[in-house]
């Protein structure tokens, strides 16, 4: 399968079912962290100030960035969406990114 490495957020996040991908949005690398919605601070952070692939190979995972909930979700959905976040992100670290892309479009 091909999967756009682009649909793997630095967050944790995959891209692939979000209903953005090709009308605002064209994935966190690609976008460069500038989303729809405003400036992805967890992106600068973690790419741009610290030459990381993901928040997953930072030595603060989970850093109060995960704590951050730029689209004003509720707090139950944000709270799950964190946890599956850095699960994910533990996930990538073992597997490797283009693995897990694979992963998640199987389940997707």
């Amino acid at each position: 399968m091909n999967i756009k490495l682009e649909f793997a957020a630095v967050c944790g996040a995959f891209c692939g079912t979000c209903e953005f991908p090709g009308k605002s949005c064209a994935g966190c690398l690609a976008q460069k962290g500038r989303m729809f919605w405003g400036i992805c601070e967890r992106y600068l952070c973690c790419v741009e100030e610290r030459h990381l692939e993901h928040c997953g190979w930072c030595e603060e995972f989970p850093c109060h960035w995960f704590d951050w909930n730029p689209e004003g979700l509720d707090e139950a959905t944000f709270a799950a969406n964190r946890q599956r976040n850095i699960n994910n992100l533990l996930r990538r670290r073992e597997v490797g990114t283009e693995v897990w892309l694979e992963q998640q479009a199987e389940t997707a």
